[in-house]
């Protein structure tokens, strides 16, 4: 729905459910899960920052996932197409490995 998110980049967290950061897109606060790789990467808060987006539905709930790079997304969709895996699964892979690989 979404291919990216660009607006200023508001703040950062981690805890122990995710990595997330807020991008403020015209007066609204998008939060997004990113990879704990990138959670260093990005600007400081103020700064203009754009993140490629999915929107994930599930029956209970909405959210949204950004990375840095358009592959890292394209990956993430590729993986959350294969059978067992979820987004969950899908962002501790890329964590891991290097889209190239």
């Amino acid at each position: 729905m979404f291919d990216y998110i660009k607006g200023e980049f508001a703040g950062k967290s981690a805890t122990n459910k995710g990595v997330y950061a807020v991008v403020d897109a015209c007066g609204v606060g998008y939060i997004l899960e990113i990879l704990p790789r990138d959670y260093d990467l990005l600007p400081k808060e103020g700064e203009e920052v754009k993140l490629f987006s999915v929107l994930l539905h599930r029956e209970d709930k909405m959210s949204l996932c950004g990375f840095l790079k358009r592959e890292d997304r394209d990956i993430f969709n590729v993986l959350t197409f294969v059978s067992g895996v979820g987004s969950k699964m899908a962002i501790t892979l890329l964590n891991a490995f290097k889209v190239s690989d």
